[in-house]
């Protein structure tokens, strides 16, 4: 069957840039047009030739042809700009703005020699739409359309979805413009034969193989991603594991491989033994989810192989090319036979020495011998810096001794090179001995210090290895229950202090947390795990009082877990419980890091309450309940942006200051979704080795405090994301403000970045968002995963964030 491929997540951002919403509404009559607020536009090119066409947010077309124009009146909200051909310069890319009320917005362009490719693109259908995302980003539409005068490079090309004329998205293509040369591509939008006008029923058959579980949804028009209709499908209900295409009813049942293959109830009954004697992954029986292995003593002999210059016939009856032994074959040449082709396409790495069995990819390198074992380009396998565990200290003027000498390498010999990648602004640090295994550094004034280590063996760098050395009093209060309950305690049972056999069925650290029943599901009863009382600081300007802690829960629907907070207002007396925030659903079967600002109470001594709210609605509706483990109250300091610097974070350092409200977000490689980062070590992402939750999440940036911006200035966020998430779920962009001393407004929308649906194609793409509204706040960025808790597991490989950057102007 065909499957309808979705571009309508990537292509949220070309909804963003046609406006197909505004921050201006929808008009009215032409007397309240007149009322409305604008902006100037300003254009300058580099060429009076340059002609251009600017859409504002009410589709009013503003065009020109000069070097320089300014255009007043212009609907405020967002805004684009595109330019046409110059002969032989190349073409500036399409632009998208956003601009308030008498501000003046300036569009700079630059046309440069030297671009002589050109791009066509021809569909069936004028409503078509399309992004090209390469050296420059241009959009197109209709039935034909040519780009003069691009860059050479790759071009990523998503099209548009037409959601309401029943036609299937074109998958996004990637093509490479070459110098001289014209790029055309011809595209049909075909039409969709699962399309119904109105309202239908679509049953989902999330692994293609004709059965569906009975996850049924209304949908109008065309059914979601991995649904199909009755019609599509061999039965709407009955398959017992809709993630693998082996298991269905009537399937066959094989033997010993742990699946009730034909959904009976029964593993093994009248099962059928597959064989994979040469382990290239195709079974010599019939039967077996494979095209039957026509020799099973040989690896390269299967159905589909890739004809090698071998004197065997690689293929099997039915391939195209069986009978014709090394016809069009590839060489794969192993002359020294450790398994390693010389050549490219045969399956393995290239081999860098095919006469020495002892040298291919992965094998162990011997460091100063001058031969390069593994085929990575060098003798030694590169050293490993180890800049030691992150440090708190309580004071300023403290001397900061660091070890290095975790710090190793396969020759013995290193080197060390310390360098500071941060510190606080104002302090005039600098190391000693920055050459040494134990450099030292005074730490004069409070803050954190990023130093990192890079060592040497004589014959190259390791990767950076970094440690945060942190100053003066950030560790108010920190618990980990490794000392059993201590002064802590519970006001209506159910908690417990020891190891969990149940929920997470470990701690976050060491062997101890504490938790609502450790061997199982929770009472339905009301329970508040109280701290003994904590006198909080006063602070002073950009600082806040941070309480921190790692959670694992699990609650029945309309449960929650709320952190509460009692204040002493005079000795002995103590106020009611107030709730600073709220958990529903569940983590997402993984520990996380939230963050609830205490700053509103600096200065007083509270006591930290975390209560099981149970809805006591009758029956048993309960769940693993709440574990919590590594509580901490710190100081923290505002990161304050003057005009002109960027804050950055690429997730390197762990979670370090972002927090986690409501589970599901974690911090490390994955090994799900993307399968890596965008760059370096870390991202963040919704559950790093599978699907996320029914559970909405956010991921939360620290405090940041944005400058003031002049007219036609613009703060930007950037970053690279990954996602893929189920039909109705969303990622979405927000920004919460800090309305007086720790209490912050609700989050609001980004109104230009819209909301991530669908898929991002598999591929990291860059995302932004545009703050200048907030110039001169103090706020948080935060990454939410929207949820859609439609009954059932309607969830997807989930979000990735990495590499975010604020840049101000």
């Amino acid at each position: 069957m065909k499957k309808i491929i979705r571009a309508s997540a990537v292509f949220a951002l070309i909804c963003m840039l046609l406006f197909l919403c505004t921050a201006c509404g929808n008009g009215g009559s032409s007397d309240e047009e007149a009322s409305e607020p604008t902006c100037t536009m300003v254009v300058e090119t580099n060429k009076t030739e340059a002609t251009f066409t600017i859409t504002d947010s009410k589709g009013a077309i503003f065009t020109g042809q000069s070097k320089s124009a300014t255009f007043s009146g212009v609907a405020t909200g967002n805004m684009s700009i595109s330019y046409g051909p110059i002969d032989g310069y190349c073409t500036p890319g399409f632009e998208a703005r956003t601009a308030g009320a008498g501000n003046t917005v300036k569009f700079t362009a630059e046309y440069r020699q030297g671009c002589d490719s050109n791009i066509i693109i021809k569909t069936n259908r004028g409503d078509a739409g399309f992004l090209l995302i390469g050296p420059e980003t241009y959009y197109g539409n209709g039935t034909h359309w040519e780009m003069l005068g691009v860059p050479d490079g790759s071009y990523t090309i998503i099209f548009n979805d037409l959601a309401e004329t029943c036609y299937i998205t074109p998958s996004t293509e990637t093509r490479t413009a070459v110098a001289g040369s014209v790029l055309t591509l011809d595209v049909e939008y075909e039409s969709d034969p699962d399309c119904v006008p109105g309202s239908s029923a679509w049953y989902k058959d999330e692994d293609g193989d004709g059965f569906s579980d009975g996850t049924k949804e209304i949908a109008t028009d065309r059914p979601n991603s991995g649904y199909y209709g009755a019609s599509k499908l061999i039965s709407t209900s009955g398959d017992c594991d809709d993630n693998d295409n082996s298991v269905h009813p009537g399937a066959t049942e094989i033997c010993d491989d742990g699946k009730d293959n034909d959904c009976d109830g029964d593993m093994n009954e009248d099962c059928t033994t597959c064989t994979d004697g040469d382990s290239d992954g195709y079974y010599a029986e019939s039967g077996c989810g494979t095209e039957e292995d026509c020799d099973d003593s040989d690896e390269t002999v299967y159905p589909g192989a890739l004809e090698l210059c071998d004197g065997i016939d690689n293929q099997c009856p039915g391939d195209a090319g069986y009978g014709d032994i090394d016809e069009g074959c590839t060489t794969c040449t192993d002359a020294d036979s450790d398994g390693y082709y010389v050549e490219s396409g045969c399956g393995t790495e290239e081999d860098c020495d095919d006469t020495d069995a002892r040298i291919h990819p992965g094998a162990t390198e011997t460091c100063g011998d001058g031969v390069d074992q593994n085929c990575d380009g060098h003798d030694c396998d590169a050293p490993v810096a180890d800049a030691g565990p992150d440090r708190f200290i309580d004071a300023a003027g403290v001397t900061v001794t660091l070890d290095g000498t975790g710090s190793s390498a396969s020759t013995g010999a290193i080197t060390y090179d310390w360098r500071f990648v941060s510190i606080p602004s104002g302090s005039n640090a600098s190391l000693d001995n920055p050459a040494q295994a134990n450099p030292a550094f005074t730490a004069d004034i409070c803050g954190a210090y990023l130093v990192e280590l890079i060592v040497n063996d004589g014959h190259r760098d390791s990767t950076p290895d970094s440690v945060r050395v942190t100053a003066c009093n950030t560790g108010i209060f920190s618990y980990d229950f490794e000392s059993g309950w201590d002064d802590w305690y519970a006001d209506n049972g159910i908690w417990e202090v020891g190891t969990p056999t149940s929920g997470p069925n470990e701690a976050y650290s060491n062997p101890t947390c504490a938790g609502t029943v450790l061997d199982g599901d929770y009472p339905e009863t009301d329970s508040r795990l109280v701290s003994h009382s904590i006198q909080l600081p006063a602070i002073g300007a950009g600082e806040e009082i941070h309480l921190r802690f790692w959670h694992w829960f699990s609650f029945a629907s309309d449960d929650a877990g709320r952190v509460q907070v009692s204040e002493e207002t005079v000795p002995g007396e103590w106020s009611d419980w107030v709730s600073l925030d709220s958990y529903t659903g569940s983590s997402g079967e993984v520990w996380t890091y939230p963050l609830v600002d205490l700053s509103g109470y600096a200065g007083g001594k509270v006591r930290i309450g975390f209560l099981l709210d149970d809805d006591y609605y009758p029956g048993s509706y309960v769940g693993l309940g709440w574990y919590v483990d590594d509580v901490s109250i710190t100081l923290g300091e505002t990161t304050v942006l003057n005009s002109g610097d960027t804050y950055t974070c690429g997730f390197e350092e762990g979670i370090g200051d972002w927090w986690v409200h409501n589970g599901a977000w974690q911090v490390g490689m994955p090994t799900s979704g993307p399968g890596g980062t965008h760059s370096g070590a870390n991202v963040a992402g919704t559950v790093l080795d599978g699907d996320y939750s029914n559970t909405d999440s956010r991921l939360v940036s620290p405090s940041i405090q944005l400058p003031s911006i002049g007219a036609g200035e613009e703060i930007h966020l950037r970053f690279w994301h990954w996602f893929s998430f189920a039909s109705a779920d969303a990622g979405r962009i927000q920004v919460s403000e800090e309305i007086s001393p720790g209490v912050w407004s609700t989050w609001y929308p980004d109104p230009v970045s819209g909301d991530y649906t669908g898929s991002c194609g598999g591929v990291w793409t860059p995302g932004q968002g545009y703050l200048s509204a907030y110039a001169g706040k103090k706020v948080r960025i935060g990454f939410l995963l929207d949820d859609n808790h439609y009954p059932g597991s309607y969830v997807g490989l989930g979000w990735y964030v990495d590499d975010v950057l604020i840049e101000t102007p």
